[in-house]
């Protein structure tokens, strides 16, 4: 198929076919290949999904942030309302919710507001450094 990429790119009908021949893998990679050549298209990423949910599923989180900001992504909604119903919490609760509000925001082009999301304390800046040096040093095992 990497020969004939060009032409793969454009047959999202190729992708509904395997889908409903519960080929969830070929249909998802069907569906990356247009989305790479048509990045507009959300159809299309939607329809990935739908693949990966079958091939991998999508549970419920035990974490009531995690479960909010899924149900950010999924249904739209407010991403400062997610970060101020944390915004009391204990442990990491608020820098999660910061995290995926920001995160949120990137997805939806306001990448100023994202920013400003990521970054709303000293505290939760810090803990973003922690993160990224424990993954930094995790990695390098």
């Amino acid at each position: 198929m990497t020969v004939f990429v060009w032409v793969f790119s454009d047959l999202w009908q190729r992708g509904l076919s395997l889908y409903y021949l519960d080929r969830f893998e070929e249909a998802a990679e069907q569906f990356r290949l247009d989305v790479a050549a048509n990045p507009n298209d959300t159809e299309e990423s939607i329809w990935c999904f739908l693949c990966e949910a079958q091939l991998y599923g999508v549970g419920l989180d035990r974490r009531p942030v995690m479960r909010e900001a899924y149900a950010l992504f999924k249904d739209g909604g407010d991403p400062e309302k997610l970060a101020s119903n944390f915004s009391t919490s204990p442990g990491g609760e608020l820098f999660y919710a910061s995290l995926y509000a920001g995160l949120y925001y990137e997805s939806q082009w306001f990448i100023v507001s994202a920013a400003t999301g990521l970054w709303r304390d000293r505290d939760l800046e810090t803990k973003m450094i922690l993160i990224i040096v424990m993954d930094y040093v995790g990695a390098s095992k």
